[in-house]
């Protein structure tokens, strides 16, 4: 791999490099992740972030899916740590999905049983001390499902008896408790818009515990929508961090276990985020930072014991990628396997594309959750075009084409070593078809790009026509080496436009190839190194397009 200083369109580009690695995890076919693998018989619920989105509050039940007794962890997402908050007590202690851990207080709210009746707690994850915020001496009223207000002065909260359930909220101080809804029909599971606007319920009007449909209400308990209204059940909503969304489960559609759906927050058409057949996914929170939403998922229908998963966010209509030509800031990044660190630090920066290497493509890291990376990035608060880097000039023998045995002229399509002592790498004779199967075949390096969701492709080493050993093994061949690369060119763009219209060719350097109008019509941009000057103090050779030229 090269470490380059490009230039696109006469635009800078700065990088960043480092060495890393990334946490491997399950991955189901739609794209979810595991997180958390409880110990057997516990079951791990509730999923909440933190305001900086880098860890989960979740509840443990010990002994199964909702049995008790249960307590709150806190997950580390990077690391996969795991730390028990606070102790069960023989008692159950139980987070809400969502808005439960404050941004302004740092605070988690939760309900306890631990002093006699079902109370709302707020709990220090640092210190962990948990503070008791609302006394009532009836053991037949339970006080469930709290969550915060964006300030952090009120929870809203569910009152439930044998009768029914209702929505209530108090000051975080334990004053100034009032009823929200009247307790008509069943209202359960409320969570704080982030705007602090509306408050987000489901309510059971047909009375038969299994037709739940959302709505929303401002927090003094007017003003009330219904957001749903089909024959599903609908359930766990919380918020998108702009207030605009609606993340929940349902089986809308009759399907034969609940999956994650979101809707606009004033209702809408659903959009199916979780899409396995064979699991229950329920409980999801969204990230502060928009890009993920944590779930509980278990195998099957029965309540069996869940663990937490995440999924990328849905990129919303606002968000969308930038256009090539809108692109002012860029980075390219190769020659590392990114960690969850170097991620998150991209993802929150203010690049508008990203090349980064084709990563499963080396040999020892197939298992590499390139898409999953990939959305990540279309999902930053900037969204980001991602370009796979590829050698398409060189054959490199970290790849998992390379095969033992081959070296300088095994297969014959080998020309030579890398002229400026890149270890690995090969110049080649790159119209053979064995050089052009790799990429061009089914199920080729160029198909599992496209399948991955990369947006386009940055070509290195176009510039092979002119390396002294390729001109001399075309002249062999009879093949002129400057008509090979561009036909070479072309193939590539023509093959990865007929999965996806709108993939991106960039080519790096060979610029001189401009003057063919077969060539600029194929490509979309030219990444130019050296552009002012050769990298070396003394400027010798001089660079490749000297300022007064640009």
């Amino acid at each position: 791999m090269k470490r380059l200083y490009l230039w696109l369109a006469c635009l800078m580009m700065t990088g960043i490099m480092a060495q890393a690695g990334i946490a491997q995890q399950s991955t189901r076919s739609d794209g979810a992740s595991q997180l958390t693998t409880p110990p057997a018989p516990s079951s791990d619920q509730n999923p909440a972030f933190s305001p900086d989105s880098t860890q989960l509050v979740f509840t443990r039940f010990e002994n199964g899916y909702n049995d008790g007794p249960s307590t709150l962890y806190k997950l580390d997402v990077a690391s996969g740590a795991i730390q028990q908050l606070i102790p069960a007590r023989d008692s159950d202690n139980v987070n809400l999905p969502g808005s439960s851990w404050n941004a302004l207080t740092q605070r988690i709210v939760f309900s306890s049983d631990r002093e006699y009746a079902e109370e709302i707690w707020i709990l220090d994850p640092v210190t962990a001390f948990a503070q008791r915020v609302t006394y009532h001496i009836d053991d037949q009223i339970h006080f469930f499902e709290p969550s915060f207000s964006p300030d952090g002065q009120w929870i809203v909260f569910e009152m439930w008896t044998e009768a029914g359930s209702s929505i209530w909220k108090v000051r975080a101080d334990g004053s100034q408790m009032m009823q929200l809804t009247d307790g008509t029909f069943n209202d359960r599971q409320p969570n704080w818009s982030p705007t602090g606007e509306r408050i987000v319920f489901q309510r059971d009007a047909s009375g038969n515990d299994e037709d739940w449909d959302l709505y929303t209400m401002t927090p003094d308990g007017t003003d009330i929508q219904q957001v749903t209204a089909t024959p599903s059940s609908d359930t766990d909503a919380s918020w998108s961090p702009d207030g605009q969304w609606l993340v929940y489960s349902s089986d809308y559609g009759g399907l034969p276990t609940p999956s994650l759906f979101v809707i606009p927050a004033q209702g809408g058409t659903p959009l199916q985020i979780t899409t396995d057949p064979t699991r229950y996914d329920g409980a999801p929170s969204w990230s502060p930072d928009g890009q993920w939403i944590a779930f509980e998922s278990h195998l099957g229908e029965d309540d069996a014991p869940t663990e937490i998963w995440r999924i990328a966010a849905p990129r919303q209509q606002t968000n969308a990628l930038p256009a090539l030509e809108d692109v002012t800031n860029w980075l390219y990044l190769i020659d590392v396997n990114l960690d969850a660190e170097t991620i998150a630090q991209i993802v929150a920066s203010d690049y508008d594309m990203v090349v980064l290497d084709f990563i499963p493509s080396e040999a020892n890291n197939t298992d590499y959750p390139m898409a999953e990376v990939i959305t990540q990035l279309h999902n930053a608060p900037r969204p980001k075009l991602v370009i796979a880097y590829i050698d398409t000039g060189q054959a490199e023998d970290y790849r998992t084409y390379w095969q033992d045995g081959w070296g300088i002229g095994n297969p014959e399509w080998i020309v030579s070593a890398d002229p400026d002592g890149w270890e690995g790498n090969y110049p080649v004779a790159y119209w053979y078809d064995e050089w052009r199967a790799i990429w061009l075949d089914d199920g080729g390096y160029l198909q599992t790009i496209v399948e991955l969701g990369f947006d386009g492709v940055y070509l290195d080493w176009v510039e092979a026509y002119s390396d002294t050993a390729v001109v001399e093994f075309a002249e062999s061949d009879g093949v002129n080496p400057v008509e090979e690369m561009i036909w070479w060119v072309q193939d590539i763009a023509d093959y990865t436009r007929a999965l996806r219209p709108d993939f991106i060719v960039i080519a790096q350097n060979a610029a001189e190839l401009a003057e063919y109008d077969e060539y600029i019509e194929v490509i979309d941009a030219i990444a130019q190194e050296q552009v002012w000057f050769d990298g070396g103090a003394d400027n010798d050779p001089p660079g490749d397009c000297p300022l007064p030229r640009t």
